[in-house]
């Protein structure tokens, strides 16, 4: 959230397009607590595993380097973690319509 023009302009530095780097900055801004909520609904030892990488980017990012660009490790796990949330909501979409789960 810190001086996010600035990382855009390096990215545009390293011959991004403006429009990626904003496009990249704004899913994150969207998967994240969308994650977060995954996670909470993924078994402990599963997100044990899927958090690692989220921690070790999250230490190095603010520790030592202070750029986004680090998150790449960890968006995998972010992305999975999403998609846990929005299955567990579709569950319950189906289920307050009155769908049998399969």
């Amino acid at each position: 959230l810190f001086a996010v023009r600035e990382m855009v302009r390096g990215d545009v530095g390293e011959e991004r397009e403006r429009w990626a780097a904003w496009a990249g900055i704004a899913s994150f801004w969207v998967l994240a607590p969308v994650a977060a909520f995954g996670a909470m609904r993924t078994r402990r030892r599963d997100r044990a595993i899927l958090l690692i990488p989220v921690l070790i980017a999250l230490v190095t990012t603010v520790v030592i380097y202070g750029g986004h660009r680090i998150r790449s490790s960890a968006e995998p796990s972010i992305v999975i973690l999403a998609a846990v949330a929005v299955e567990h909501w579709m569950t319950r979409s189906r289920l307050a319509r009155g769908v049998p789960r399969h």
